[in-house]
């Protein structure tokens, strides 16, 4: 099943709303996850091993280190999904 990036990114906002508590706080491609929505670290934690229980994927720690975006997440999955696919 080939995933597209709209698909991705609803689904990563839901993780995030989940994340935060707060399914009303809107989310953007540019936003800062900590600094602009306010995901501390429990909450990159968290948001890391639901996104690996999605979509079956695993992440580094120093993978998640990288993450510093919403886009930044959602280009690290959609990566991911599409090397799985190939195996």
């Amino acid at each position: 099943m080939k995933m597209n990036a709209n698909d991705v990114s609803t689904k990563l906002k839901a993780i995030i709303h989940e994340c935060l508590m707060d399914d009303q706080v809107e989310i953007r491609e540019s936003m800062h996850l900590v600094d602009e929505l306010g995901l501390d670290s429990m909450g990159v934690v968290d948001m890391s091993v639901q996104i690996e229980s999605e979509y079956g994927i695993i992440l580094s720690e120093a993978e998640i280190e990288t993450l510093k975006t919403f886009d930044d997440v959602k280009s690290m999955v959609l990566e991911k999904t599409q090397l799985k696919q190939q195996i």
